[in-house]
C-alpha cells in the first residue's frame, strides 16, 4: 500500500467516524426532545399525566410488532446502497411528527387532541424511529471493521453525549422562554429538528457500506420469518440485552421528571440547565471507555455503570435542594448510563455473532428489531409510570401550587425510581456471560467458513467410571463438567444419577464451565423429560429395554412413541441408543429396524462403535434411516462379533440387574456397591465388552467416521456427537483428550 493511498485511507475512517456519529445523535435527540411530551401535553394543552402515559404504553405494544416487521425487512433487505443504508431517509419524516406531536391544534376536543397525538406519535415512533434502531447496529457492523468498532462507538457516543448535553441544557431555557406562547412547542421541536434532518441525511449521503469481504461476513442466506424468529429464541444473550435496553429505555423516560422536579422545588425549569452543564464534564470521561472495558471487559463495565445510575440517583434524596449536590449525584449517575449506553450496541453485534454460530446462519435485522422492542416497550412503560405515579400523587397541571402528596412523587420519580432500576439493571447485567466465551465462538466460526468442523462435540458422563458413574458412585457432576471443559468438550449427556443433584445447581455449573446439555441416557418418564426441559436439553435417550423378536420390537415402538407424545410439549425429543445386540435378525430385518419401521416419532441415537461390533455398517444405516438419526456415540471399534445369540425377551421372568437403574436414587450405598460387584462378575464371566475400543482413526479401526460424517450432513439436521468409551489405551484422560483432538483436526 503506497502512502498516499495509506493517508486517504485513514482521512476515510475519521470522516465514517464522524458521519455515522452525526446520525446516531439525530436519533438520541429525538428522543431527548420528546421526552418531554408529557410535560408538554399536562402543562399547556390541558391532558392529564394518566391520559398521556396510556397513550404512550399503548403506542409502545403496537411499537413491539413493527419491530418485528422491521427486523425482518431489514434482514431480506439487498439494494444497490445496501442492507440498512436505505432505511436513513426515515430520519427526515422522524423529524417532521415529532414537530407535530407537540403542535396540538387549538379547538380539539379531549377525544380529539388523543387521536392526534396518538397518530403523530405512532408515525413518529412505531414507523420512522422503529426503522432508524432497527438498522443501527446493522449499520454499524457493515460499515466498518470490526477491528474499529470500539472506536467508532467511542466517538458516536461523544458526539451523542455533547449533543444530548446541549439539547438537556437548551431545552429548559427554551420552555423558560416559549412556554405560553402561542405555537411555543413547535417552535421550540423545530429548533432540533431542522439540524437532526440534516445529521440524518448526511450520513445516507456520505457514508457507504463496504463489501462483506472488508468486513469479513457470510453473505446471508434466504429466510422466512418463522426461521429467523426460531433462531432469536435460540438467543438467550439477546433477551439478556433486550432487558438492558429496557431498563435504560424507562429510565431515559421517567428523565421527564427532571422539568417537574426544578419547577416545582426551586421555582423555575431553567434552573435545571446547571446539573446538565456541569455534567458535560462528567461526560468527557467517554474517552476512557475503551481502555476500562478492556481491562474489566463489558460484562462488568456495564454492571459498574448500573451501579453508579443506582447509587447517584438514591444519594439526591439526601440533599434534594442543594444544587452542588445534585450535580453530583447526577454525574455520577449520568456517567454510569453512558457506559452502559456505549456498550448496548457491542452487546447486540456479539449476540449477532453468537446467532451466526449457534444458528449457522447470519440473522442481523430481528436481533436489532428485538432490541428496538425493548427501547419502545421501556419508554412506554416509563411514561406509563411517569404519568401513573403523578395522577397517583394527584398532580394538576393546571395550578401553580402542587400537593404534598403530589411533591412527594415528582420527589420519588426524580430520586428514587432511578435507583431501583440501577439495580434491576445490575442484576439483569448479571445474566450476560458472552463476551468472555466469544474468541472461541469466532475461532469456530471461521473454522467453519474454512471449511472446518461445524460440529459440537459432547461427552457422555458415563465415561467418567462406567457403570459406577450409573449407579451414582462415581465422581460427582461438577467434577465430571469441570473435567469436561480442562477437555474441550462443549456439551454433555447425563445419567438419571446426574439429577440426584438439584437443577439449580446443575444450571450454575453449566454456566460455569461453558457447558451445554444435550441429553440424558434415561428412561423417559415425564419427571426426567421436565428435567431435560429445565436444563435446556434436546432430547431424553432411552439407553436399553429387554425385545427379542418382531413383535416385541413393535411393543417397544408403540411404548417410544408414546413416550414423544408425552415429551412434545417440553420440546424434548426421544430416542433409543443401541449396542450390538439390537442388529439380531428377525423376519428378515434386524430388531432395530423393526422398531424404526413401525415408530413414527422415536429417533435413534446410534452406537456406531457397537453397531459396528455387531456387524451393521454405519453409514449405511444412517442413510437407510436418514432423519432418523438424531445423535451419534462416538466410540471406536476394531472388531466384529456379530449381533450374537438371540437377545432377551422384554416379557421373561428373570432377574434383571439392569432393572436396579430406575430406582438406583431409593438404594443405599452399600447395595449399589453390591450391584457393581455383581455386574463386573457378570461381565468378567464372557458378556460382551467395548475393550475392543483403539486410538481414534488408528490403523485398526473398522470405522470411517468421515463417512458417517458425510451420511449425516444428508440429514435435514444436525445430530449431536456424544465421545462415550468405555475402554482405554491409555490413562482416561490422555484417551478423551484425544478422541476430541482427533474429531476436531479430521471430521471436516
Amino acid at each position: 500500500m503506497t502512502r498516499e493511498k495509506a493517508i486517504k485511507e485513514k482521512k476515510e475512517k475519521i470522516k465514517g467516524k464522524w458521519l455515522f456519529s452525526f446520525g446516531t445523535a439525530s436519533g438520541v435527540v429525538s428522543f431527548i426532545v420528546l421526552s418531554n411530551l408529557t410535560f408538554a401535553l399536562t402543562e399547556d394543552f390541558g391532558m392529564t399525566a394518566k391520559v398521556v402515559g396510556m397513550i404512550i404504553l399503548i403506542s409502545r405494544i403496537f411499537d413491539g410488532i413493527t419491530d418485528v416487521v422491521a427486523g425482518f425487512t431489514v434482514d431480506k433487505t439487498k439494494t444497490r446502497w445496501g442492507k440498512a443504508r436505505p432505511y436513513e431517509i426515515m430520519y427526515i419524516p422522524l423529524w417532521i411528527f415529532v414537530v407535530l406531536c407537540f403542535s396540538v391544534p387549538n379547538g380539539l376536543g379531549e377525544v380529539g387532541k388523543i387521536i392526534w397525538v396518538f397518530v403523530t406519535y405512532n408515525v413518529s415512533q412505531s414507523i420512522c424511529y422503529t426503522m432508524i434502531t432497527c438498522i443501527e447496529s446493522v449499520r454499524l457492523r457493515r460499515s466498518f471493521k470490526e477491528s474499529v468498532v470500539v472506536r467508532v462507538v467511542t466517538v458516536s457516543t461523544t458526539v451523542m453525549t455533547i449533543a444530548s448535553a446541549i439539547a438537556g441544557i437548551s431545552i429548559p431555557v427554551l420552555i423558560s422562554i416559549f412556554e405560553g406562547v402561542p405555537y411555543g412547542w413547535t417552535i421550540i421541536t423545530s429548533i432540533f429538528a431542522i439540524p437532526g434532518m440534516i445529521g440524518g441525511i448526511l450520513r445516507f449521503f456520505l457514508l457507504k457500506e463496504i463489501g462483506e469481504e472488508e468486513t469479513h461476513e457470510t453473505p446471508s442466506e434466504k429466510m422466512s420469518l418463522k426461521q429467523s424468529v426460531k433462531a432469536l429464541f435460540q438467543n438467550p444473550y439477546a433477551f439478556s440485552v433486550a432487558g438492558i435496553s429496557l431498563i435504560l429505555a424507562m429510565n431515559n423516560s421517567i428523565g421527564a421528571a427532571n422539568t417537574y422536579y426544578f419547577k416545582y422545588f426551586f421555582g423555575d425549569v431553567a434552573v435545571a440547565t446547571i446539573p446538565s452543564l456541569f455534567t458535560i464534564f462528567a461526560m468527557l470521561l467517554i474517552v476512557f471507555l475503551p481502555k476500562v472495558s478492556g481491562k474489566l471487559g463489558t460484562q462488568k463495565t456495564m454492571i459498574i455503570g448500573f451501579a453508579m445510575l443506582s447509587i447517584g440517583t438514591f444519594l439526591k434524596y439526601l440533599m434534594p435542594l442543594n444544587l452542588v449536590w445534585l450535580v453530583i449525584c447526577s454525574s455520577i449517575s449520568i456517567i454510569g448510563v453512558i457506559y452502559v449506553n456505549s456498550l448496548r450496541p457491542i452487546t447486540l453485534i456479539e449476540c449477532m455473532t453468537y446467532g451466526e454460530w449457534k444458528s449457522k446462519t447470519k440473522f442481523e435485522g430481528i436481533y436489532a428489531s428485538l432490541n428496538g422492542m425493548a427501547d419502545k416497550v421501556g419508554l412506554g412503560l416509563g411514561s406509563m409510570l411517569l404519568g401513573f405515579i403523578l395522577d397517583w400523587g394527584g398532580y394538576n397541571g393546571s395550578i401553580a401550587m402542587q400537593s404534598d402528596s403530589a411533591i412527594d412523587a415528582i420527589q420519588f420519580l426524580y430520586s428514587g425510581l432511578g435507583s431501583i432500576l440501577g439495580a434491576l439493571g445490575v442484576l439483569i447485567t448479571l445474566t450476560y456471560t458472552l463476551s468472555k466465551k466469544l474468541p472461541q465462538i469466532k475461532k469456530e466460526i471461521e473454522e467453519r467458513k474454512q471449511g472446518g468442523i461445524s460440529m459440537k462435540i459432547g461427552i457422555g458422563t458415563y465415561t467418567f467410571g462406567g457403570i459406577a458413574t450409573y449407579l451414582g458412585l462415581g465422581p460427582s457432576l461438577l467434577e465430571k463438567f469441570k473435567t469436561s471443559e480442562s477437555l474441550g468438550f462443549d456439551s454433555v449427556e447425563l445419567l438419571p444419577t446426574d439429577l440426584m443433584n438439584d437443577i439449580g445447581d446443575i444450571k450454575k455449573w453449566l454456566g460455569e464451565t461453558g457447558l451445554e446439555v444435550t441429553s440424558i441416557h434415561a428412561e423417559p418418564t415425564e419427571d426426567i423429560i421436565k428435567a431435560m426441559a429445565a436444563l435446556g436439553g434436546k432430547a431424553v435417550i432411552w439407553p436399553g429395554t429387554p425385545f427379542c423378536s418382531k413383535a416385541e420390537a413393535i411393543e417397544v415402538a408403540r411404548q417410544l412413541d408414546a413416550m414423544a407424545e408425552m415429551a412434545e410439549p417440553y420440546g424434548i425429543k426421544v430416542g433409543y441408543h443401541n449396542h450390538h445386540w439390537e442388529f439380531y435378525f428377525d423376519e428378515g430385518k434386524s430388531l432395530l429396524e423393526h422398531l424404526l419401521d413401525n415408530s413414527s416419532k422415536c429417533f435413534v441415537q446410534l452406537d456406531c462403535g457397537w453397531a459396528m461390533y455387531g456387524g451393521i455398517y454405519p453409514p449405511s444405516f444412517i442413510r437407510k434411516y436418514k432423519n432418523r438419526i438424531l445423535s451419534v456415540h462416538v466410540k471406536e471399534n476394531n472388531k466384529v462379533i456379530g449381533p450374537g445369540g438371540v437377545p432377551a425377551s422384554r416379557n421373561a421372568e428373570q432377574d434383571n440387574q439392569w432393572a436396579h437403574f430406575t430406582k438406583v436414587a431409593e438404594l443405599p450405598i452399600e447395595e449399589r456397591q453390591k450391584i457393581l460387584e455383581d455386574i463386573s462378575k457378570m461381565q468378567g464371566e464372557g458378556g460382551p465388552d467395548m475393550d475392543v475400543q483403539c486410538k481414534m482413526g488408528a490403523q485398526e479401526s473398522n470405522l470411517d467416521w468421515k463417512e458417517i460424517k458425510k451420511a449425516l450432513d444428508e440429514q435435514n439436521f444436525d445430530a449431536f456427537w456424544v465421545v462415550e468409551r468405555e475402554g482405554f489405551y491409555d490413562e482416561q484422560n490422555k484417551c478423551l483428550l484425544d478422541d476430541r483432538t482427533w474429531l476436531k483436526e479430521n471430521i471436516k
